[in-house]
């Protein structure tokens, strides 16, 4: 079944659009006007949105320029006649249906900032490509949105009649691909290029959100780099070789990168290239000038030799951009005087430092061991260091697992001359003793020279970020005023619980981020959580003791219990996840840590406090300095918090309060 709009409705459309097509000028109000009658046929016309946006975009920007005056005068451009046109030509035999036919294919797509990754689901299918340097320029949004319109051209340039369900972890280009477009420019008009082709096979893409964590093989193709293939010969060298071996007629092994000739085989997706894969390619076919075989298709050849769709992650082909000057490296064995460099080894997170180490001679069990002993933030922390570490010795040709105490100094004091301070530097010197101690008699930091170092601390002192904290009071008097809490929003309910929690336990951002539904009792009493998250203060043998939080039957409007079972109230109907804290807005994800300290710094600016100086950090400083002045036991705090000394607290937690919030 499906929904048509009327003939009466649909011949005024047509009279409409033709009348403004043929006017040299008209009225901005003449224009929404019809705009509004186009927005009215959406439930018949099933591509009505895809014509609408870039009208709707046009209105809006005119309307803007005129001060919000309808009656200025406006002349139509050539987009927007096009669109017009297609009003004209296709309302009659256009209609919507009322059910659709369940998706034949699946594809889980992902973008980074260098490429794109994309799989068919319970396939063996899958495909990348990266993004040139101008590429790269373009904001994630419409980097996410041109790896979903990649992904259907590899996979389905030959389909038709199809409906194909593309997984996306980023909820602008989900609602750009299924809305048909968006107020965007750039993004609308992508997200129509990618309907049109669509239309032209048939095809019906719904898009839909899934979270990151859950979009593992293509996150991991999106960001797989290896340097040392995307390099070309100089344009005047290729020159003289056409000339004295050639005229050639095609570039087999290229990209849309360094491709030298208008004709040429990419090893990767590339809707520019004339094929794919130049080896599996018919040779008397290229020389005629046919077409070579492509195998970006999920039907055909690639379904009946699937054998010939590499499964093999640790040999992809995706590259980065060389500039020209750039010399191309060649790889050293574990031997070899030179080391192991940025451009020689491709790393895209901290996982493949594992690689790395099987080359120096540890089984993969050994090293994924090694890889576990760093915590998430310990590994946050040091890949920055990592990756300087690699690219100083790339470029200096030394072996970086391997290398001598006056390489290391130089490298830190390298650091020390681009403004790292003392803190920051220690952390490197830390990263460094964390592999290059196996074959030394001391770690990097204990190294005599490396020792010097010490020498930054009085050159750029690195002082505390502040000596006092703010007052936990004027926090507490907000929160009061956001009450009674079945009244708050699901964002300001959510706000005041977090920064209750905080305040009320002491503990880090990341102990509230880690917080599991099955980790929390809540009685009317009181709530008791016990964490079983590995957290920064877990160690061998010890972990945060559980936390008990009483209820404050004085107040209502800062009880926790009453602030916690009204969040779980709320949240109970569209909960996916046992995880605490959701998000605001669907689809209701679990949030990141980073999150959390926006929403803390929101509450804490609404309070009064100057978030220029203080930052969501503070609250464990401060919470816990006002508990020690209303004279709770030093114990009780310790225990509270995590710490398994008193100097910890004293020396950097305890803080007086600052007559200047």
């Amino acid at each position: 079944m499906c929904i048509r709009v009327t003939t009466e409705k649909a011949d005024n459309i047509i009279k409409l659009c033709s009348r403004l097509i043929l006017k040299k000028e008209i009225t901005i109000r003449e224009f929404a006007q019809v705009i509004g009658k186009l927005v009215a046929t959406e439930p018949g016309v099933q591509y009505a949105p895809l014509y609408i946006k870039s009208l709707e975009i046009t209105k809006d920007l005119l309307l803007k320029q005129n001060y919000g005056n309808f009656d200025a005068k406006m002349t139509l451009s050539d987009g927007n006649i096009s669109d017009l046109n297609w009003w004209v030509n296709n309302i009659n035999s256009s209609f919507k249906p009322m059910t659709l036919t369940d998706p034949q294919f699946i594809l889980n797509t992902d973008s980074s900032n260098t490429g794109w990754g994309a799989v068919v689901q319970d396939t063996l299918f899958e495909t990348k490509g990266f993004w040139s340097y101008e590429e790269q320029k373009n904001h994630i949004n419409f980097l996410e949105l041109k790896a979903a319109y990649l992904a259907l051209i590899w996979f389905c340039s030959s389909r038709n009649n199809v409906h194909v369900k593309v997984y996306l972890d980023n909820m602008v280009a989900v609602n750009y691909i299924n809305k048909m477009g968006g107020r965007i420019v750039k993004l609308n008009n992508l997200t129509k290029e990618l309907w049109i082709w669509c239309i032209q096979r048939k095809i019906w893409v719904t898009a839909c959100h899934l979270p990151g964590v859950a979009n593992i093989e293509a996150d991991r193709l999106s960001r797989s780099i290896n340097v040392d293939i995307e390099w070309k010969l100089h344009d005047d060298v290729f020159n003289i070789i056409d000339c004295l071996f050639g005229p050639h007629d095609v570039d087999l092994f290229a990209s849309k990168f360094n491709h030298q000739l208008p004709r040429y085989f990419s090893y990767l997706p590339d809707k520019y290239a004339e094929a794919v894969d130049a080896f599996s390619s018919d040779c008397e076919d290229i020389a005629k000038g046919g077409p070579g075989s492509s195998r970006h298709d999920i039907s055909g050849t690639i379904v009946e030799h699937s054998e010939l769709v590499s499964t093999n992650t640790s040999s992809d082909c995706g590259t980065v951009i060389h500039h020209k000057q750039s010399k191309k490296s060649s790889v050293s064995t574990p031997d070899s005087n030179k080391g192991t460099s940025f451009g020689e080894i491709a790393i895209s997170s901290f996982q493949d430092i594992g690689e790395i180490l099987q080359n120096y001679g540890l089984s993969k069990e050994s090293s994924e061991i090694i890889i576990a002993s760093w915590k998430p933030a310990t590994r946050q922390q040091y890949w920055t260091y990592f990756k300087r570490w690699l690219l100083f010795c790339s470029e200096r040709e030394i072996n970086s697992f391997k290398a001598t105490e006056l390489n290391v100094l130089e490298f830190l004091t390298s650091l020390y001359e681009i403004g790292l301070g003392y803190s920051a530097i220690n952390t490197a010197s830390s990263m460094l003793s964390s592999f290059m101690s196996v074959n030394q008699e001391k770690t990097v930091g204990q190294w005599p020279l490396v020792k010097r170092l010490k020498g930054i601390f009085n050159l750029k002192p690195s002082l505390p970020r502040y000596q006092r904290t703010w007052d936990v009071e004027v926090v507490l008097k907000y929160l009061k005023t956001l009450s009674p809490v079945y009244m708050l929003s699901l964002r300001v309910l959510t706000y005041k619980l977090v920064t209750l929690l905080l305040l009320l336990t002491g503990q880090r951002l990341q102990t509230i981020h880690s917080l599991d539904l099955d980790d929390i009792t809540v009685t009317d009493s009181n709530i008791y959580i016990d964490v079983r998250s590995l957290l920064k203060c877990s160690k061998p043998g010890r972990h945060l003791q559980p936390i008990e939080l009483p209820a404050f039957i004085e107040d209502k409007s800062l009880c926790i219990v009453t602030v916690l079972k009204e969040y779980l109230a709320r949240t109970s109907c569209f909960r996916k996840t046992q995880k605490l804290i959701l998000s605001c807005i669907k689809p209701y994800s679990h949030v990141s840590k980073d999150t959390l300290g926006r929403w803390v710094k929101i509450v804490l600016q609404s309070a009064g406090v100057d978030i220029t100086i203080y930052k969501p950090h503070s609250t464990r400083s401060a919470s816990t300095s006002a508990a020690l002045r209303c004279a709770t036991s030093i114990d009780t705090i310790l225990k509270a918090a995590g710490w398994s000394n008193e100097s910890t607290f004293r020396k950097f937690y305890d803080k007086p309060v600052s007559n200047k919030l």
